[in-house]
């Protein structure tokens, strides 16, 4: 059985809580996927830093706004079976992704910008990425910038480029947001 290579999916959120008894749940997720969300693809679970395929049934995906959703999911018909699942990462093929215009390079995962350093347009080099955290959808680079231990929040409102040549990710940084540290 081929395993599935991390690199050509990317996460999209994580399985939150319970809706319901019959086994719908809630999909927490970065706001650029809806579209995407809204077409159905398959979901992929991350079980056992496997990727394991998951279809949406029939009765779907209700979106609840920008950020989350109720699925329901083929062969998951129990609160129970639900439940075992919460905290649960979920991907989607890259090809899956629907991009917004202008912003072909903002999709990549962890795996992808491995040994990548983060720019800022008007700071230069802000430091190389040590760790990639993500709270509840919230993105966060983890970077040594003068010998002391930052989070940069990553939002893709803050996003000019990916380099992948230089290895970098360049950023226009809200000001003073390197201060709050």
């Amino acid at each position: 059985m081929e395993t599935l290579n991390k690199k050509d999916f990317t996460k999209i959120g994580f399985l939150q809580k319970i809706s319901g008894v019959k086994g719908e749940i809630v999909l927490q997720f970065e706001q650029c996927f809806k579209k995407s969300l809204e077409k159905k693809p398959v979901l992929f679970f991350e079980m056992d830093n496997l990727l394991v395929p998951w279809f949406i049934s029939n009765k779907g995906i209700n979106i609840k706004g920008d950020t989350s959703a109720v699925i329901k999911i083929d062969w998951i018909d129990s609160k129970e079976q639900s439940q075992k699942n919460l905290g649960t990462s979920v991907y989607i093929k890259k090809e899956d992704f629907e991009k917004k215009e202008g912003n072909e390079d903002f999709l990549f995962n962890e795996n992808d910008i491995s040994g990548y350093s983060i720019e800022d347009e008007q700071l230069g080099l802000i430091g190389p990425i040590e760790k990639i955290e993500n709270y509840s959808g919230n993105i966060l680079f983890q970077i040594t910038r003068n010998g002391k231990k930052i989070l940069l929040p990553f939002h893709e409102d803050f996003f000019v480029r990916l380099d992948k040549e230089k290895k970098l990710i360049v950023l226009h940084c809200p000001e003073g947001i390197l201060n709050i540290n």
